[in-house]
């Protein structure tokens, strides 16, 4: 599959916002998903998804998409943005919505059956999956052994998002991976790890690993940033693995 990276996909919000918002803030439950059934929307993340498939020896196939309803996505970033260090502007959810901040993914622990039997959120402390859906993405739960530092790790590649998305102590033959907003503003490129970071250099707000073709140390590009006010998760997306065994 070809990747994204020079790619602009059209978005359904530019030819029929108002339908489309109306479809997105029609429900307030905040514990919950919503299935998308929009044809436009579901054309355009599956589109995204098949086009940043880049590993050519595996397959996956979208079986649903849910989405995080607006105002929870809304409230997430206002609550993120007060755990800012003081002095540091908070972004808003009008700027997750702009056209600069690309589609990324993450893949993450599932240990309920999310997105197949149900969409309420579980309580489960080993589902990160849902605790990520109701409380966002926290520098707390950073890996300190990350390639570029204890930060919150995002990809454009889903395939490379695939990669992380595990079952735990569920039987499915489907996974989930998260379809995140990433406010990436100046990206700092870096063609080495340097798991001793904790920010950006000054004059950065995101870190973006390169990849080898291009002088750097990664297979798949991925990207960085340390405030938890700039990624939220928007949608979920349910798929099978083709070739691959159930519940791996």
């Amino acid at each position: 599959m070809t990747a994204l990276s020079t790619t602009v996909l059209s978005n359904p919000n530019n030819s029929n916002a108002a339908r489309l918002q109306a479809l997105v803030t029609r429900k307030s439950d905040t514990d919950s998903l919503f299935e998308i059934t929009d044809p436009e929307w579901i054309k355009w993340y599956t589109n995204h998804f098949e086009r940043t498939w880049e590993h050519q020896n595996k397959q996956a196939e979208i079986t649903t998409i849910y989405g995080v309803h607006r105002d929870k996505r809304a409230a997430l970033v206002e609550q993120m943005g007060k755990r800012n260090q003081a002095g540091v502007t908070a972004y808003t959810i009008k700027d997750h919505a702009s056209v600069k901040n690309k589609i990324y993914y993450h893949g993450t622990q599932r240990a309920c059956k999310i997105g197949e039997k149900t969409k309420t959120l579980c309580t489960k402390d080993e589902c990160h999956l849902c605790h990520i859906l109701r409380e966002s993405f926290r520098l707390e739960h950073a890996n300190p052994r990350g390639m570029f530092g204890p930060g919150i790790y995002s990809t454009p590649n889903s395939s490379k998002a695939d990669s992380y998305a595990k079952n735990h102590r569920i039987h499915s033959h489907q996974h989930a991976i998260i379809v995140c907003t990433v406010v990436k503003g100046e990206r700092e490129r870096l063609f080495q790890a340097d798991s001793t970071r904790t920010a950006p250099t000054p004059g950065f707000d995101s870190v973006e690993g390169v990849v080898r073709n291009l002088g750097g140390a990664l297979n798949y590009s991925e990207t960085v940033v340390y405030r938890e006010d700039a990624i939220i998760p928007r949608a979920v997306i349910i798929y099978t693995r083709k070739g691959w065994a159930p519940g791996c």
